[in-house]
């Protein structure tokens, strides 16, 4: 594997320790190059900015969410449209019951960052599914859908994570729903893809799926994402 991916992983291993021991604001690049034993000017080389570390974990999580789905034998998804919802409904119970995700949202700068880059990282999921599927697709309106899909997301989740409603936040119910709005499905068609997305995750060991996502074995993920 190239050693510039490896140094990669090696960063995001030692910054996830990092944020989540002393909060993402608190962390400098002075710290995390110190933990993983380079000097600043090579953390800078990989990663200019902090925001660019956050950015790249997002994109691992995500990855981790499509791999996991793919790999657990009693979770079928059939389409592109199942399969947004399934990434949703797994991203909002993140949020609510992983240490990592609130100790993200709680920090004043990393929510904004993560919540933005899960925006930009919404339309390239869909793009996957829908190659793999085969099936014909707009990608201006693949993405303009699902970067409203992921403001409305967003939106719900920051005006409710902390309050007693956090528990029933439906971020991801009424995210899938104006995305397929927006490509013309009925409401009803929308209800049954979100509830068979929905079905499929609670069939999850959730603390599996958390170790799993928060795992520290980056190196074939960034390798992925890089080729």
């Amino acid at each position: 594997m190239e050693k510039g991916l490896l140094m990669k992983a090696r960063i995001l291993k030692e910054s996830v320790y990092l944020f989540e021991n002393h909060g993402y604001n608190n962390t400098t690049i002075r710290m995390i190059s110190d933990r993983v034993g380079i000097g600043r000017g090579n953390l800078t080389y990989h990663f200019p900015l902090k925001e660019d570390i956050n950015m790249l974990l997002m994109r691992v999580f995500f990855l981790k969410i499509e791999k996991y789905s793919k790999n657990y034998k009693a979770i079928n998804l059939s389409d592109a449209f199942e399969y947004f919802a399934f990434i949703l409904i797994a991203f909002e119970k993140l949020i609510q019951y992983s240490g990592y995700f609130q100790m993200m949202m709680d920090d004043s700068k990393s929510d904004q960052h993560m919540l933005r880059h899960s925006i930009i990282i919404y339309p390239e999921i869909l793009q996957r599914k829908f190659l793999k599927t085969n099936s014909s697709f707009d990608s201006e309106q693949l993405e303009s859908s699902a970067e409203l899909a992921g403001v409305i997301f967003n939106h719900i989740v920051t005006r409710n994570i902390g309050r007693e409603s956090a528990s029933c936040l439906e971020a991801s119910k009424k995210a899938v729903g104006h995305f397929m709005y927006e490509y013309g499905k009925s409401q009803n068609d929308s209800r049954l893809i979100y509830e068979k997305a929905n079905q499929l995750f609670e069939k999850l060991d959730f603390d599996d799926f958390y170790h799993y996502i928060m795992g520290s074995e980056y190196e074939e993920l960034i390798k992925e994402i890089f080729e």
